[in-house]
């Protein structure tokens, strides 16, 4: 009998191990997709100050609270609250913001909207970034709270999907591209690319 439970632990331990694994290799795709539009770098990190474990992405941002008040992910290990962070990079500079959950992000967005990308992302650098990394653009974040975003944000964007079509969801590149899902179906199968089937992105959950 301890045997079976044994096995069956075991068994359920290796699943678990292989989703994060996969979820965490989709939501790379995702932010390596968001970064090639807007031609820089995301990356989420968070080391706890409790036990010193570095989070990977995807624990960052299961660990958030959906409460708009509370800034701070949840160490799988330890289960210490604290604040993570978004490592931002280009071809010439790298800086560090602060980094929110969606529900966090899409709460401080309320009356940003008369801000251009540029202003935003001066102005409010941890919500600006925040909300790319969760949504793709400001247009798709604030589309989210039932506001209009006047200003145009990617150029090229056909062109910069390219590298990801059948490697993510094609409902998930037309969102966060911002191109039409026929248009990225179309292009898809023109490149005789198989659509994409592997599950493990957190946000398709």
């Amino acid at each position: 009998m301890r045997l079976g439970m044994s096995l069956q632990q075991g068994l359920e331990l290796s699943q678990r191990a292989r989703l994060v694994q996969s979820q965490n290799h989709r939501l790379s795709l995702r932010l390596s997709l968001i970064g090639a539009l807007h031609n820089e770098q995301l990356k989420p990190k968070a080391r706890c100050p409790g036990c010193g474990y570095d989070l990977s992405p995807v624990e960052i941002i299961k660990g958030f609270r959906a409460d708009p008040h509370d800034f701070t992910t949840s160490c799988p290990h330890c289960k210490q609250r604290f604040q993570p962070y978004l490592v931002w990079s280009n071809a010439h500079a790298r800086k560090e913001v602060l980094f929110y959950c969606a529900v966090q992000t899409e709460e401080m967005m309320h009356g940003l909207e008369v801000l251009s990308p540029e202003a935003f992302e001066k102005e409010h650098s941890s919500i600006y970034y925040s909300a790319i990394a969760h949504h793709g653009t400001l247009k798709n974040a604030f589309n989210a709270i039932g506001i209009a975003y006047a200003f145009d944000e990617i150029a090229d964007a056909k062109t910069k999907i390219e590298p990801f079509l059948g490697k993510l969801f094609d409902t998930t590149i037309a969102k966060l591209s911002g191109i039409d899902i026929k248009i990225v179906r179309r292009m898809r199968r023109s490149a005789k690319i198989s659509r994409c089937v592997t599950e493990g992105d957190p946000y398709d959950e």
